[in-house]
């Protein structure tokens, strides 16, 4: 059984910085198998 890693990323509420946190969750999606969309959460700070 393996355990799938959480990961949180923070942004700003604006239109631009969630675009890019999009872009960072899809990047980290892309270069670690361990990681799916479910697993990276972004949250608003």
């Amino acid at each position: 059984m393996t355990d799938k890693k959480k990961f949180i990323v923070g942004s700003r509420g604006s239109k631009l910085s969630l675009a890019y946190s999009r872009h960072v969750k899809n990047l980290l999606i892309k270069s670690n198998s361990q990681f799916d969309d479910n697993s990276i959460e972004i949250k608003i700070i």
